[in-house]
């Protein structure tokens, strides 16, 4: 039988689980009668619609107490599950797509816009430029000003708890400048860790080396600690680019020595006398991105990574789903990533992406990545689980991440902890800690190279997006606002002419292969 404490303990939590049930029904109550509250509006000094006295009260109301349920429940998990499973149960979040429609209107058709086939790709890639983008930093502060609060107050009353947002167009302030796309490319990041992966000589130190090089991609894909939103690619939209770095011998690669501070004072490097093109020079190594987004229910990105010496690749197809979880918004990552190395004849699947709860959505939002990625080496019987951590209700830090690697046997070999934008300590299975790696001094150390935008097709992300970026940077949400609906409403137009037309899209770069995974169909290495 139970003995007296775990009586104690399991009538409290039964307690607490019927009053919690009580006050949810309450509050589900009060959320229908506020909705029903007249909408009282005025304009603002700058003649701009605002939602003032009682009912921003109300609003702000109704998502607090809506948050503060959500926590509740999230408590009595904790409860219920000693262990703390349920903590995740809305893992993988990512603020990435928040409304499913984008689109274009600086041609006719999607249909008409002339595509390079898969072969020309290389071609074209003299073309293209080192990218001042990637030095910039992108953490201008969103400070909701009066006019904005009303915006998502008004906002946050039209929506339920667990909403799911795909297809909520959320307001043009918060957009980051760039497609998602593009994400996608900045999470190969530190791109002389990604092709040392090859390098290692053992499937251990490999294995290792995967997990280093994913864990340092984040504070790269993640620009600055402001939680914004990339644009949501439209169906037919891609992006490329390139990134090019001499070939380290053995003794130089990053990640080969045991203690890999010495690649934390590396500084940007652009290489401008490699001709780029040049696939001979076994001192070069070149590494081709290319997305695609291939679908548009459900919202499906595709990319590809390739560099040929060494012979590695990373691609998937992937996408998002988006939630309302009262003052957070948040989207689980579905879709699984495989990193090949041809050399040694190894593929990493990567279980998923991991997410973040955009938090504070009401003040400064800022971004929390939970979740558990699964990483495994058939080939070897090598595996790694690496856990992104919710910051704790008391204590803790933000950021946090633990992992740990293990041969075929199942023996702990490394563990990995720390933050993700932080330092990440490696040990072995004693907990000496044998690399250590300080993300916040890690430098990006090679740029991406890109096409002009008067070079690059009509729907490659950059100029497909740029009315809405220069606005952006201008500060006028008013034009990038109306640039965006351009984009929106022509991809609904499109969608609707090809429904009534019985045809469906066909992706140019992926090919479909069954159950949401699509693969590159171009020159292979």
């Amino acid at each position: 039988g139970l003995s007296l404490a775990e009586f104690n303990f399991n009538t409290s939590v039964s307690d607490f689980n019927n009053s919690l049930q009580a006050v949810t029904t309450q509050q589900s109550i009060l959320s229908r009668l506020i909705d029903k509250l007249p909408l009282i509006v005025s304009m603002n000094e700058d003649d701009k619609p605002s939602v003032v006295g009682l009912d921003r009260e109300a609003f702000l109301h109704k998502a607090t107490s809506i948050a503060l349920i959500q926590t509740l429940h999230d408590i009595l998990d904790l409860f219920q599950n000693k262990s703390g499973s349920n903590m995740q149960h809305e893992t993988s979040i990512s603020m990435s797509r928040t409304s499913d429609v984008s689109d274009y209107h600086s041609v006719s058709s999607i249909e008409d816009v002339v595509y390079e086939t898969p072969d020309d790709l290389s071609d074209n890639i003299d073309d293209e430029i080192p990218d001042d983008k990637d030095i910039e930093e992108d953490d201008e502060k969103i400070e909701l000003t009066e006019h904005h609060k009303p915006i998502i107050l008004h906002l946050l009353s039209q929506i339920q708890l667990g909403t799911d947002l795909t297809k909520v167009v959320l307001p043009t302030f918060i957009l980051e400048r760039r497609s998602l796309l593009e994400m996608f490319a900045d999470f190969i990041g530190h791109v002389e860790l990604f092709i040392s992966i090859s390098d290692h000589p053992t499937p251990e130190s490999r294995m290792i080396a995967v997990v280093r090089w994913f864990l340092t991609s984040f504070h790269v894909a993640r620009r600055g600690s402001v939680a914004k939103k990339p644009y949501n690619p439209i169906i037919g939209e891609i992006f490329r680019c390139s990134w090019k770095l001499p070939r380290y011998s053995d003794s130089e690669s990053p990640g080969i020595n045991s203690d890999i501070d010495h690649i934390t004072d590396h500084r940007l490097t652009v290489c401008p006398d490699i001709k780029l093109s040049d696939n001979t020079d076994n001192s070069i190594s070149r590494i081709e991105f290319l997305s695609e987004q291939v679908s548009h229910h459900p919202p499906i990105t595709a990319f590809h990574a390739t560099c040929r010496q060494p012979a590695i690749r990373c691609y998937s197809s992937i996408w998002t789903k988006s939630k309302f979880l009262g003052l957070s918004v948040g989207a689980s990552m579905i879709g699984r990533v495989y990193l090949e190395l041809l050399d040694h004849g190894e593929v990493y699947e990567f279980s998923s992406l991991p997410g973040a709860y955009a938090r504070s959505i009401l003040t400064i939002p800022w971004t929390e990545m939970v979740g558990q990625v699964d990483i495994q080496c058939s080939a070897t019987g090598y595996q790694s689980c690496v856990k992104f951590l919710p910051k704790p209700v008391y204590g803790g830090q933000h950021h946090s991440v633990e992992g740990t690697v293990s041969d075929p046997t199942g023996a702990l070999i490394s563990r990995v902890q720390g933050q993700w934008n932080g330092v990440l300590e490696f040990s072995n299975s004693c907990n000496l800690v044998k690399d250590r790696v300080d993300t916040q001094q890690l430098r990006i150390n090679y740029q991406k190279w890109v096409r002009p935008l008067q070079k690059q097709s009509a729907f490659e992300s950059r100029r497909l997006w740029h009315s809405v970026t220069e606005a952006l940077n201008r500060g006028d949400m008013e034009v990038a606002t109306r640039e965006k609906n351009a984009l929106e409403n022509r991809q609904r137009d499109e969608s609707k002419n090809r429904t009534r037309k019985g045809v469906s899209w066909r992706a140019k770069y992926f090919t479909n292969v069954g159950s949401e995974k699509w693969v590159y169909n171009g020159n292979k290495i």
